[in-house]
Protein backbone atom coordinates (compact mmCIF):
# COMPACT_ATOMS: atom_id res chain seq x y z
CA UNK A 1 0.00 0.00 0.00
CA UNK A 2 1.33 3.42 -0.92
CA UNK A 3 2.00 5.75 1.97
CA UNK A 4 -0.02 8.93 2.28
CA UNK A 5 3.01 11.16 2.47
CA UNK A 6 4.42 9.84 -0.74
CA UNK A 7 1.24 10.44 -2.77
CA UNK A 8 -0.56 13.47 -1.34
CA UNK A 9 -2.66 14.02 -4.46
CA UNK A 10 -4.55 10.80 -4.11
CA UNK A 11 -5.24 11.12 -0.38
CA UNK A 12 -6.51 14.66 0.08
CA UNK A 13 -10.09 13.59 -0.61
CA UNK A 14 -9.84 10.75 1.92
CA UNK A 15 -8.53 13.12 4.60
CA UNK A 16 -11.36 15.56 3.93
CA UNK A 17 -13.93 12.79 4.22
CA UNK A 18 -12.31 11.48 7.39
CA UNK A 19 -12.43 14.96 8.96
CA UNK A 20 -16.10 15.35 8.10
CA UNK A 21 -16.88 11.90 9.46
CA UNK A 22 -14.99 12.67 12.67
CA UNK A 23 -17.06 15.82 13.18
CA UNK A 24 -20.23 13.82 12.64
CA UNK A 25 -19.21 11.24 15.21
CA UNK A 26 -18.37 13.94 17.76
CA UNK A 27 -21.75 15.55 17.16
CA UNK A 28 -23.55 12.26 17.71
CA UNK A 29 -21.73 11.54 20.94
CA UNK A 30 -19.13 8.96 19.92
CA UNK A 31 -18.77 5.85 17.83
CA UNK A 32 -21.86 3.94 18.90
CA UNK A 33 -22.42 2.18 15.56
CA UNK A 34 -19.99 0.00 13.60
CA UNK A 35 -18.20 1.67 10.72
CA UNK A 36 -18.55 0.30 7.21
CA UNK A 37 -15.28 0.19 5.26
CA UNK A 38 -14.87 0.34 1.52
CA UNK A 39 -13.88 -3.34 1.30
CA UNK A 40 -16.85 -4.42 3.41
CA UNK A 41 -19.21 -2.43 1.20
CA UNK A 42 -17.93 -4.14 -1.94
CA UNK A 43 -18.03 -7.60 -0.35
CA UNK A 44 -21.58 -7.10 0.90
CA UNK A 45 -22.68 -5.81 -2.50
CA UNK A 46 -21.21 -8.79 -4.34
CA UNK A 47 -22.74 -11.16 -1.81
CA UNK A 48 -26.26 -9.74 -1.88
CA UNK A 49 -26.87 -8.05 -5.24
CA UNK A 50 -29.61 -9.84 -7.22
CA UNK A 51 -27.71 -9.23 -10.46
CA UNK A 52 -24.79 -11.26 -9.08
CA UNK A 53 -27.12 -13.98 -7.85
CA UNK A 54 -28.79 -14.23 -11.27
CA UNK A 55 -25.40 -14.44 -13.02
CA UNK A 56 -24.19 -17.06 -10.53
CA UNK A 57 -27.34 -19.10 -11.15
CA UNK A 58 -26.70 -18.92 -14.90
CA UNK A 59 -23.13 -20.08 -14.33
CA UNK A 60 -24.34 -22.98 -12.18
CA UNK A 61 -26.83 -23.94 -14.89
CA UNK A 62 -24.08 -23.89 -17.53
CA UNK A 63 -21.81 -25.95 -15.27
CA UNK A 64 -24.55 -28.54 -14.78
CA UNK A 65 -25.12 -28.67 -18.55
CA UNK A 66 -21.38 -29.22 -19.09
CA UNK A 67 -21.28 -32.04 -16.52
CA UNK A 68 -24.36 -33.59 -18.07
CA UNK A 69 -22.83 -33.52 -21.54
CA UNK A 70 -19.58 -35.02 -20.23
CA UNK A 71 -21.39 -37.82 -18.40
CA UNK A 72 -22.23 -39.46 -21.74
CA UNK A 73 -18.84 -41.23 -21.63
CA UNK A 74 -19.20 -42.50 -18.08
CA UNK A 75 -20.43 -46.06 -17.52
CA UNK A 76 -23.99 -46.65 -16.39
CA UNK A 77 -25.41 -49.51 -14.35
CA UNK A 78 -29.03 -50.52 -14.88
CA UNK A 79 -31.21 -53.18 -13.34
CA UNK A 80 -34.51 -54.31 -14.76
CA UNK A 81 -37.18 -56.98 -14.72
CA UNK A 82 -39.11 -58.10 -17.80
CA UNK A 83 -42.13 -60.23 -16.98
CA UNK A 84 -43.77 -61.76 -20.04
CA UNK A 85 -45.11 -64.86 -21.77
CA UNK A 86 -44.11 -66.24 -25.15
CA UNK A 87 -46.38 -68.29 -27.40
CA UNK A 88 -44.18 -69.37 -30.21
CA UNK A 89 -40.60 -68.25 -30.63
CA UNK A 90 -39.51 -66.37 -27.46
CA UNK A 91 -38.57 -62.90 -28.64
CA UNK A 92 -37.27 -59.80 -26.82
CA UNK A 93 -39.84 -57.44 -25.34
CA UNK A 94 -38.75 -53.78 -25.34
CA UNK A 95 -35.26 -54.99 -26.20
CA UNK A 96 -35.11 -57.51 -23.33
CA UNK A 97 -35.78 -61.23 -23.11
CA UNK A 98 -38.40 -62.20 -20.54
CA UNK A 99 -36.41 -62.36 -17.32
CA UNK A 100 -36.84 -62.27 -13.58
CA UNK A 101 -34.08 -59.75 -13.12
CA UNK A 102 -31.41 -58.22 -15.36
CA UNK A 103 -28.28 -56.16 -14.75
CA UNK A 104 -26.58 -54.17 -17.52
CA UNK A 105 -23.42 -52.05 -17.66
CA UNK A 106 -23.08 -49.87 -20.75
CA UNK A 107 -20.92 -46.98 -21.85
CA UNK A 108 -19.97 -45.00 -24.92
CA UNK A 109 -16.29 -45.28 -25.71
CA UNK A 110 -16.37 -42.76 -28.53
CA UNK A 111 -19.20 -40.80 -30.09
CA UNK A 112 -18.46 -37.66 -32.13
CA UNK A 113 -21.92 -36.19 -31.56
CA UNK A 114 -21.77 -36.62 -27.80
CA UNK A 115 -18.21 -35.28 -27.66
CA UNK A 116 -19.32 -32.27 -29.71
CA UNK A 117 -22.14 -31.61 -27.27
CA UNK A 118 -19.62 -31.76 -24.42
CA UNK A 119 -17.30 -29.24 -26.08
CA UNK A 120 -20.16 -26.86 -26.88
CA UNK A 121 -21.38 -27.07 -23.28
CA UNK A 122 -17.84 -26.40 -22.05
CA UNK A 123 -17.64 -23.29 -24.24
CA UNK A 124 -20.98 -22.03 -22.92
CA UNK A 125 -19.80 -22.65 -19.37
CA UNK A 126 -16.67 -20.57 -19.99
CA UNK A 127 -18.80 -17.72 -21.29
CA UNK A 128 -21.08 -17.97 -18.25
CA UNK A 129 -18.09 -17.82 -15.90
CA UNK A 130 -16.86 -14.72 -17.67
CA UNK A 131 -20.26 -13.05 -17.43
CA UNK A 132 -20.52 -13.81 -13.71
CA UNK A 133 -17.05 -12.45 -13.02
CA UNK A 134 -17.83 -9.31 -15.03
CA UNK A 135 -21.05 -8.75 -13.07
CA UNK A 136 -19.19 -9.21 -9.78
CA UNK A 137 -16.56 -6.69 -10.83
CA UNK A 138 -19.15 -4.16 -11.97
CA UNK A 139 -21.14 -4.57 -8.75
CA UNK A 140 -18.03 -4.05 -6.63
CA UNK A 141 -17.16 -0.94 -8.61
CA UNK A 142 -20.71 0.42 -8.27
CA UNK A 143 -20.59 -0.12 -4.51
CA UNK A 144 -17.24 1.68 -4.32
CA UNK A 145 -18.59 4.63 -6.30
CA UNK A 146 -21.67 4.87 -4.09
CA UNK A 147 -19.45 4.67 -1.02
CA UNK A 148 -17.38 7.60 -2.30
CA UNK A 149 -20.45 9.60 -3.29
CA UNK A 150 -21.90 9.17 0.19
CA UNK A 151 -18.61 10.29 1.76
CA UNK A 152 -18.15 13.33 -0.46
CA UNK A 153 -21.86 14.17 -0.29
CA UNK A 154 -21.21 15.41 3.24
CA UNK A 155 -18.81 18.03 1.87
CA UNK A 156 -21.20 18.99 -0.93
CA UNK A 157 -24.12 19.34 1.47
CA UNK A 158 -22.04 21.32 3.95
CA UNK A 159 -21.02 23.68 1.16
CA UNK A 160 -24.60 24.29 0.07
CA UNK A 161 -25.65 24.92 3.67
CA UNK A 162 -22.83 27.43 4.11
CA UNK A 163 -23.81 29.16 0.90
CA UNK A 164 -27.44 29.31 2.09
CA UNK A 165 -26.40 30.89 5.38
CA UNK A 166 -24.28 33.48 3.58
CA UNK A 167 -27.15 34.32 1.22
CA UNK A 168 -29.47 34.69 4.22
CA UNK A 169 -27.11 37.10 5.95
CA UNK A 170 -26.73 39.09 2.74
CA UNK A 171 -30.51 39.31 2.33
CA UNK A 172 -30.98 40.49 5.94
CA UNK A 173 -28.30 43.13 5.46
CA UNK A 174 -29.90 44.38 2.22
CA UNK A 175 -33.29 44.70 3.89
CA UNK A 176 -31.69 46.73 6.66
CA UNK A 177 -29.97 48.96 4.12
CA UNK A 178 -33.28 49.49 2.31
CA UNK A 179 -34.89 50.67 5.49
CA UNK A 180 -32.06 53.17 5.79
CA UNK A 181 -32.53 54.22 2.19
CA UNK A 182 -29.15 52.89 1.15
CA UNK A 183 -30.43 49.97 -0.99
CA UNK A 184 -33.11 49.71 -3.63
CA UNK A 185 -36.03 47.30 -3.82
CA UNK A 186 -34.38 45.67 -6.82
CA UNK A 187 -31.25 44.88 -4.81
CA UNK A 188 -33.38 43.39 -2.03
CA UNK A 189 -35.32 41.24 -4.49
CA UNK A 190 -32.04 40.11 -6.04
CA UNK A 191 -30.81 39.10 -2.58
CA UNK A 192 -34.01 37.19 -1.89
CA UNK A 193 -33.69 35.41 -5.23
CA UNK A 194 -30.11 34.42 -4.46
CA UNK A 195 -31.20 33.06 -1.10
CA UNK A 196 -34.05 31.10 -2.70
CA UNK A 197 -31.66 29.67 -5.27
CA UNK A 198 -29.21 28.71 -2.54
CA UNK A 199 -32.03 27.06 -0.60
CA UNK A 200 -33.06 25.08 -3.68
CA UNK A 201 -29.48 23.95 -4.27
CA UNK A 202 -29.18 22.90 -0.62
CA UNK A 203 -32.45 20.99 -0.84
CA UNK A 204 -31.28 19.19 -3.98
CA UNK A 205 -27.97 18.33 -2.34
CA UNK A 206 -29.74 16.87 0.70
CA UNK A 207 -32.08 14.89 -1.55
CA UNK A 208 -29.18 13.56 -3.61
CA UNK A 209 -27.33 12.55 -0.46
CA UNK A 210 -30.37 10.72 0.89
CA UNK A 211 -30.88 8.94 -2.44
CA UNK A 212 -27.24 7.87 -2.62
CA UNK A 213 -27.40 6.51 0.92
CA UNK A 214 -30.64 4.67 0.16
CA UNK A 215 -29.14 3.18 -3.02
CA UNK A 216 -26.05 2.04 -1.11
CA UNK A 217 -28.22 0.51 1.61
CA UNK A 218 -30.20 -1.46 -0.96
CA UNK A 219 -27.10 -2.57 -2.82
CA UNK A 220 -25.31 -3.91 0.26
CA UNK A 221 -28.50 -5.14 2.00
CA UNK A 222 -27.87 -2.87 5.00
CA UNK A 223 -30.53 -3.17 7.76
CA UNK A 224 -33.09 -0.40 7.54
CA UNK A 225 -33.12 0.18 11.32
CA UNK A 226 -29.33 0.51 11.59
CA UNK A 227 -27.53 3.81 10.91
CA UNK A 228 -25.06 3.73 8.04
CA UNK A 229 -21.68 4.98 9.28
CA UNK A 230 -18.97 5.08 6.62
CA UNK A 231 -15.26 4.79 7.35
CA UNK A 232 -14.10 7.54 5.01
CA UNK A 233 -10.46 6.83 5.79
CA UNK A 234 -10.83 3.40 4.16
CA UNK A 235 -10.78 5.16 0.77
CA UNK A 236 -7.03 5.41 1.32
CA UNK A 237 -6.88 1.63 0.75
CA UNK A 238 -7.26 2.22 -2.96
CA UNK A 239 -3.92 1.52 -4.65
CA UNK A 240 -2.32 3.96 -7.03
CA UNK A 241 -3.82 3.28 -10.48
CA UNK A 242 -1.05 4.26 -12.83
CA UNK A 243 1.53 2.45 -14.89
CA UNK A 244 2.84 1.82 -18.35
CA UNK A 245 1.51 -1.75 -18.30
CA UNK A 246 -2.12 -0.79 -17.72
CA UNK A 247 -3.29 -2.37 -21.00
CA UNK A 248 -1.43 -5.62 -20.40
CA UNK A 249 -2.71 -5.86 -16.83
CA UNK A 250 -6.25 -5.13 -17.93
CA UNK A 251 -6.15 -7.80 -20.63
CA UNK A 252 -4.72 -10.34 -18.19
CA UNK A 253 -7.36 -9.57 -15.56
CA UNK A 254 -10.40 -9.16 -17.80
CA UNK A 255 -12.88 -12.00 -17.12
CA UNK A 256 -14.70 -11.62 -20.42
CA UNK A 257 -11.50 -11.87 -22.44
CA UNK A 258 -10.38 -14.89 -20.44
CA UNK A 259 -13.77 -16.56 -21.00
CA UNK A 260 -13.59 -15.92 -24.74
CA UNK A 261 -10.12 -17.48 -24.89
CA UNK A 262 -11.35 -20.59 -23.07
CA UNK A 263 -14.40 -20.78 -25.30
CA UNK A 264 -12.27 -20.45 -28.44
CA UNK A 265 -9.98 -23.24 -27.20
CA UNK A 266 -12.94 -25.60 -26.75
CA UNK A 267 -14.36 -24.66 -30.15
CA UNK A 268 -10.99 -25.29 -31.83
CA UNK A 269 -11.11 -28.83 -30.44
CA UNK A 270 -14.66 -29.11 -31.74
CA UNK A 271 -13.60 -28.08 -35.26
CA UNK A 272 -10.82 -30.68 -35.26
CA UNK A 273 -13.29 -33.31 -34.14
CA UNK A 274 -15.85 -32.41 -36.79
CA UNK A 275 -13.27 -32.29 -39.58
CA UNK A 276 -12.16 -35.91 -39.13
CA UNK A 277 -12.83 -37.97 -42.27
CA UNK A 278 -13.66 -41.08 -40.23
CA UNK A 279 -15.85 -40.65 -37.14
CA UNK A 280 -17.02 -44.05 -35.84
CA UNK A 281 -19.35 -44.54 -32.90
CA UNK A 282 -17.97 -47.10 -30.43
CA UNK A 283 -20.12 -48.46 -27.62
CA UNK A 284 -19.68 -51.33 -25.16
CA UNK A 285 -22.10 -53.20 -22.90
CA UNK A 286 -22.20 -56.15 -20.48
CA UNK A 287 -25.48 -57.75 -19.45
CA UNK A 288 -26.65 -60.49 -17.14
CA UNK A 289 -30.25 -61.75 -17.07
CA UNK A 290 -31.94 -64.38 -14.96
CA UNK A 291 -34.37 -65.92 -17.45
CA UNK A 292 -37.40 -68.04 -16.66
CA UNK A 293 -38.85 -70.81 -18.76
CA UNK A 294 -42.13 -70.13 -20.57
CA UNK A 295 -44.51 -72.73 -21.99
CA UNK A 296 -42.73 -73.42 -25.29
CA UNK A 297 -39.05 -72.77 -24.61
CA UNK A 298 -38.20 -76.46 -25.18
CA UNK A 299 -39.56 -76.38 -28.72
CA UNK A 300 -37.01 -73.78 -29.77
CA UNK A 301 -34.14 -73.94 -27.24
CA UNK A 302 -33.17 -77.48 -26.28
CA UNK A 303 -30.24 -76.25 -24.21
CA UNK A 304 -32.03 -73.50 -22.31
CA UNK A 305 -30.18 -72.15 -19.28
CA UNK A 306 -31.65 -69.58 -16.89
CA UNK A 307 -28.37 -67.64 -16.51
CA UNK A 308 -27.71 -65.47 -19.56
CA UNK A 309 -24.45 -63.48 -20.00
CA UNK A 310 -23.75 -61.04 -22.81
CA UNK A 311 -20.58 -58.94 -23.30
CA UNK A 312 -19.90 -57.06 -26.48
CA UNK A 313 -19.04 -53.86 -28.30
CA UNK A 314 -20.43 -52.18 -31.37
CA UNK A 315 -18.66 -50.02 -33.93
CA UNK A 316 -20.81 -47.94 -36.26
CA UNK A 317 -19.38 -45.96 -39.14
CA UNK A 318 -21.56 -43.42 -40.94
CA UNK A 319 -21.43 -43.78 -44.71
CA UNK A 320 -24.04 -41.27 -45.79
CA UNK A 321 -25.81 -38.73 -43.54
CA UNK A 322 -27.50 -36.44 -46.07
CA UNK A 323 -24.95 -33.69 -45.42
CA UNK A 324 -25.49 -33.58 -41.66
CA UNK A 325 -21.82 -34.04 -40.76
CA UNK A 326 -20.62 -31.33 -43.14
CA UNK A 327 -23.28 -28.97 -41.82
CA UNK A 328 -22.20 -29.60 -38.23
CA UNK A 329 -18.59 -28.95 -39.23
CA UNK A 330 -19.61 -25.64 -40.83
CA UNK A 331 -21.52 -24.67 -37.70
CA UNK A 332 -18.51 -25.48 -35.51
CA UNK A 333 -16.23 -23.35 -37.69
CA UNK A 334 -18.73 -20.48 -37.58
CA UNK A 335 -18.88 -20.69 -33.77
CA UNK A 336 -15.08 -20.61 -33.61
CA UNK A 337 -14.92 -17.62 -35.95
CA UNK A 338 -17.47 -15.81 -33.79
CA UNK A 339 -15.49 -16.47 -30.60
CA UNK A 340 -12.21 -15.35 -32.22
CA UNK A 341 -13.81 -12.17 -33.58
CA UNK A 342 -15.37 -11.39 -30.20
CA UNK A 343 -12.01 -11.87 -28.53
CA UNK A 344 -10.32 -9.42 -30.90
CA UNK A 345 -13.14 -6.93 -30.44
CA UNK A 346 -12.87 -7.23 -26.66
CA UNK A 347 -9.10 -6.68 -26.78
CA UNK A 348 -9.54 -3.48 -28.79
CA UNK A 349 -12.41 -2.23 -26.63
CA UNK A 350 -10.42 -2.96 -23.49
CA UNK A 351 -7.43 -1.00 -24.74
CA UNK A 352 -9.65 1.99 -25.52
CA UNK A 353 -11.30 1.78 -22.10
CA UNK A 354 -7.90 1.77 -20.43
CA UNK A 355 -6.73 4.77 -22.46
CA UNK A 356 -9.89 6.69 -21.62
CA UNK A 357 -9.55 5.80 -17.94
CA UNK A 358 -5.91 6.95 -17.93
CA UNK A 359 -6.94 10.25 -19.49
CA UNK A 360 -9.74 10.66 -16.97
CA UNK A 361 -7.37 10.07 -14.07
CA UNK A 362 -4.91 12.65 -15.41
CA UNK A 363 -7.62 15.22 -16.02
CA UNK A 364 -9.17 14.50 -12.64
CA UNK A 365 -5.93 15.15 -10.82
CA UNK A 366 -5.42 18.40 -12.69
CA UNK A 367 -8.98 19.55 -11.96
CA UNK A 368 -8.66 18.62 -8.30
CA UNK A 369 -5.44 20.61 -8.04
CA UNK A 370 -7.06 23.64 -9.70
CA UNK A 371 -10.12 23.32 -7.46
CA UNK A 372 -7.91 23.41 -4.38
CA UNK A 373 -6.08 26.45 -5.67
CA UNK A 374 -9.41 28.16 -6.29
CA UNK A 375 -10.50 27.28 -2.75
CA UNK A 376 -7.29 28.73 -1.34
CA UNK A 377 -7.81 31.94 -3.31
CA UNK A 378 -11.43 32.17 -2.14
CA UNK A 379 -10.37 31.63 1.46
CA UNK A 380 -7.75 34.36 1.28
CA UNK A 381 -10.23 36.68 -0.44
CA UNK A 382 -12.69 36.12 2.40
CA UNK A 383 -10.01 36.82 4.99
CA UNK A 384 -9.18 40.12 3.31
CA UNK A 385 -12.87 41.06 3.07
CA UNK A 386 -13.39 40.26 6.76
CA UNK A 387 -10.41 42.44 7.69
CA UNK A 388 -11.73 45.32 5.58
CA UNK A 389 -15.21 44.89 7.07
CA UNK A 390 -13.73 45.09 10.58
CA UNK A 391 -12.19 48.43 9.58
CA UNK A 392 -15.50 49.56 8.07
CA UNK A 393 -14.08 49.82 4.60
CA UNK A 394 -16.48 47.32 3.00
CA UNK A 395 -20.06 46.36 3.71
CA UNK A 396 -21.16 43.14 5.40
CA UNK A 397 -22.86 42.06 2.17
CA UNK A 398 -19.46 41.94 0.52
CA UNK A 399 -18.27 39.54 3.23
CA UNK A 400 -21.35 37.38 2.71
CA UNK A 401 -20.62 37.27 -1.01
CA UNK A 402 -17.07 36.11 -0.34
CA UNK A 403 -18.36 33.49 2.09
CA UNK A 404 -20.69 32.17 -0.61
CA UNK A 405 -17.79 32.10 -3.05
CA UNK A 406 -15.71 30.09 -0.58
CA UNK A 407 -18.58 27.66 -0.05
CA UNK A 408 -18.95 27.23 -3.80
CA UNK A 409 -15.20 26.65 -4.12
CA UNK A 410 -15.46 23.96 -1.43
CA UNK A 411 -18.20 22.29 -3.42
CA UNK A 412 -15.96 22.42 -6.46
CA UNK A 413 -13.25 20.62 -4.51
CA UNK A 414 -15.70 17.90 -3.42
CA UNK A 415 -16.96 17.46 -6.98
CA UNK A 416 -13.41 17.28 -8.35
CA UNK A 417 -12.47 14.73 -5.69
CA UNK A 418 -15.49 12.62 -6.56
CA UNK A 419 -14.71 12.76 -10.30
CA UNK A 420 -11.13 11.72 -9.60
CA UNK A 421 -12.35 8.85 -7.44
CA UNK A 422 -14.62 7.61 -10.22
CA UNK A 423 -11.77 7.74 -12.74
CA UNK A 424 -9.45 5.86 -10.41
CA UNK A 425 -12.07 3.21 -9.70
CA UNK A 426 -12.58 2.73 -13.43
CA UNK A 427 -8.88 2.17 -14.03
CA UNK A 428 -8.47 -0.03 -10.96
CA UNK A 429 -11.46 -2.09 -12.02
CA UNK A 430 -9.98 -2.61 -15.48
CA UNK A 431 -6.66 -3.65 -13.94
CA UNK A 432 -8.44 -6.03 -11.56
CA UNK A 433 -7.00 -4.29 -8.51
CA UNK A 434 -10.04 -3.18 -6.57
CA UNK A 435 -9.52 -4.07 -2.89
CA UNK A 436 -12.47 -6.42 -2.83
CA UNK A 437 -13.83 -9.60 -4.39
CA UNK A 438 -12.79 -10.24 -7.99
Amino acid sequence: MTETGRHPRRTYSMLTGALLLGCTRLATGGEAEPLLTLRQAMERAVGSAPEVQAAAAGEAEAAAASRLAGSAFRPELWTSTTPGYAWGLPAPVSGQLPSIVGVEVRTSLFDPSQKADELVAEARWSEARGSTAAVRRQTARTAAELFGRCVFAQGLTAGTEARLRSAGRARVRLEALRREGRATDLEVERGRLEEAEAEQVAREARGSQELDELTLRRLIAWPADQPLRLAAESLAELPEAAGEDDVARAQAADPELRALEESASALEHLVRLRSRPIAPVVQAAAQYARLYKTANWDEFYSTFKPDNWVVGASVSLPLWTSGRLSTEEARARASLDRAVAQRRARERALELEVRRAQGSVGRGRARASLARQAEAVARETLRVAQSLAAEGRVDVTEVATKEAALAEAGQGVARADLDLLRARLQLLSLRGELPGPR
